[in-house]
């Protein structure tokens, strides 16, 4: 999997990783990591292009180490 990195002013949450991703949509290979460096230091997200939504294509954009649902 590809990791890519794109300087960015600030993001605060997953929908503003997600403009910033779509922005470089057609230079990134789905799945992947895309490390955003901000003013406030560096967030990784995981993406992944995906065709579930009413718009057309879109992405899934996780942030890293935030879990997805939870396991016992």
């Amino acid at each position: 999997m590809e990791t890519f990195a794109f300087d960015s002013e600030t993001v605060t949450n997953i929908r503003e990783a997600k403009e910033v991703i779509a922005r470089h949509d057609p230079m990134l290979k789905s799945p992947c990591y895309v490390n955003l460096l901000t003013d406030k230091g560096e967030k990784t997200f995981y993406a992944e292009k995906s065709n579930l939504s009413l718009k057309g294509a879109g992405w899934i954009v996780v942030e890293k180490n935030e879990g997805i649902g939870n396991i016992s």
